[in-house]
Formats: structure tokens, sequence, C-alpha cells
């Protein structure tokens, strides 16, 4: 790997963000050569485990609830159980996106964080091989941890790269 590739690479939440000449790469480690097909999904494994045992727990409890006849609390429970549902299968669907063609993105918006509240964010919006328009939300690192430096450095490589003007 040579050194414009070392320059055009900033970190992200979860890992770094490479802009290639004709792809941006998303890993884990911050090398490109032995980064596995999955690597988001290695990234935080024990997610999804949680996840489904909150599901368990709010379908179990609006059941139960069920059955000693609160009926409303149990529809509050069902509901929010099928709103983590979704949102994981939502979440499936889009962490598996780990390159993004250059010549199929359509915009890229950075969304500066505001200090001490939210953390700065980079939206890729793009069409995929397919046809269809999606999005990729990068989260950049928390202020606490240098993280205005490397939204400064993300904003230069994005600049130097012409995806944001």
């Amino acid at each position: 790997m040579d050194s414009t590739h070392n320059d055009n690479k900033f970190r992200v939440k979860s890992g770094y963000c490479h802009i290639l000449p004709d792809q941006i790469l998303f890993t884990s480690n911050g090398k490109i050569e032995d980064e596995p097909k999955s690597n988001l999904l290695k990234i935080s494994w024990w997610r999804p485990i949680l996840d489904f045992l909150l599901i368990f727990l709010l379908l179990f409890g609006g059941l139960y609830l069920a059955t000693i006849n609160r009926i409303t609390p149990a529809i509050i429970l069902a509901v929010i159980a099928l709103y983590r549902i979704i949102n994981m299968m939502i979440n499936l669907i889009r962490s598996k996106i780990i390159k993004i063609d250059r010549n199929m993105i359509i915009r890229v918006r950075l969304k500066p964080g505001i200090k001490g509240i939210s953390r700065a964010t980079v939206k890729f919006i793009f069409k995929t091989p397919k046809g269809k328009k999606r999005r990729k939300l990068i989260i950049l690192p928390d202020a606490a941890d240098s993280g205005h430096a490397e939204t400064e450095r993300a904003c230069q490589i994005m600049r130097k790269e012409k995806l944001i003007y």
C-alpha cells in the first residue's frame, strides 16, 4: 500500500474510511489488504445478541401482561418490540456496505457536530449496481478523543478528492 492511500484515510466511529481513486472503502483496522467481507458486523458482535435479548424480554413481558388482562401496556411493549425488529433489519441491510464505487456517488454531505452534544457525520448518497438509491451514514469520532482534529482531516481529504465543496 503506498503513501497516497495512507494520506486519504481517516478515522470513523467504527473503524477507518479510505478514499481511493475508484472507490470509498470502510475497514475496521485501517488495513486494506486483509480485510474480511463482513468487517462491520465483526466490530460489534455483541450488539445483535443484546437486541435479540431485549426483543425477547419485551415480547415476553407483553405476553405476561396480556395474560393478566393489562392489554394497553402489552400493546405498547409489542409495538416497541416491533420497532426494534424493524430497526434491526434496516441496520443489517445497511451495515453490509463496506465499499462504494466513486462513480455511483450522487452526493456527499458533511454535518458538523455540536461540541459536547453531537458528533459530526458524513452522509454518502449513492446508487447500488441494481440502481437503488442508498444512504451510508458515517459517524466521525467523538470530541473527547481528538474528534475535532479528525473531522478537520476528513473535511480536508474529501475536499481534496472533490467529494464535498
